[in-house]
Parts: structure tokens; sequence; C-alpha cells
């Protein structure tokens, strides 16, 4: 159904809502068990929405870029490229929760990489900041050709 158009273009012709289990890895190895890793998304046309809630129960030695899969891939040129909204909390001792935490959705890939830092600059050691009991949010919208 379309509002106040009478071209074809304007019609809706997909919408979708739905949960997505994400995978969690590290660009340099170890792992995490979570009690919840369920997104919930919906996707209108090309445009996804997604938020969720992860809470790590353990973590094995996890190191490097935090990387989160999307239900979706992003729509492929540069021009789709996204930013997630990342916030964390219950971070390992010693381990400043102000850094920013930066979310990038990469054209052509169904993969959150998760930065830190702060001043300047972004560093890949996400994974070694986490510690059994750390949680985040996600929330992020981008296009999709899917």
């Amino acid at each position: 159904a379309y509002l106040g158009g009478t071209a074809a273009a304007n019609a809706l012709d997909d919408y979708e809502e739905g949960t997505h289990n994400t995978t969690i890895s590290f660009s340099s190895g170890g792992s995490v068990t979570t009690q919840n890793n369920t997104f919930s998304y919906t996707k209108i046309g090309r445009c996804v929405i997604v938020s969720g809630y992860i809470y790590m129960t353990n973590v094995s030695s996890p190191s490097g870029v935090m990387k989160l899969t999307l239900p979706f891939p992003v729509a492929a040129g540069v021009q789709f490229r996204a930013s997630a909204n990342i916030k964390f909390n219950g971070l390992a001792a010693g381990t400043n929760v102000t850094e920013s935490a930066w979310g990038a959705a990469e054209q052509n890939s169904s993969i959150i990489d998760i930065y830190v830092g702060s001043g300047t600059s972004v560093s890949g050691t996400t994974g070694e900041r986490l510690a059994a009991g750390s949680d985040l949010r996600v929330s992020v919208t981008y296009m999709t050709n899917a």
C-alpha cells in the first residue's frame, strides 16, 4: 500500500520484522559466551533498523576488533557505509568506560566492526576491554540491497 501518491514507485513493496542471532568474533582471536545475543530488526524497503543487547557471561582471551553480524548486508557503494551506536557497560578493571565506542558497518558486508578509543583516533583493542559481566547495546540503521 502507499499513501499520497499514484505512482507505483511510491508503493511499499517490502516490510519485514524479525530477530537475528548475532555471531560475535574478534579480529585477533578469542571468544565470549553470551546470555543474550538476539537483535531485533525492522526492514522497510531497503532500510534496515537493528537494535539489540548482548550480555557476556564469560570471556576467553578476546583480542582485537569486536565483530557482530547483521541480518542483511550493507548495500554496495561507499555512500552506504553506516555508523552504529554502541554503548558498553561493566568493562574490565582499569578500562575507561567513557572511551568512545565506534561501530562501523562497511559497504557490501554483514558485519559491524567495533573499535574503541579516545582523543583523536580509535584502536582495534575492543576485545581486551571485555570481562565476564560486560554488556553492550547496539543500534544501527543502514541500507541494503537484499
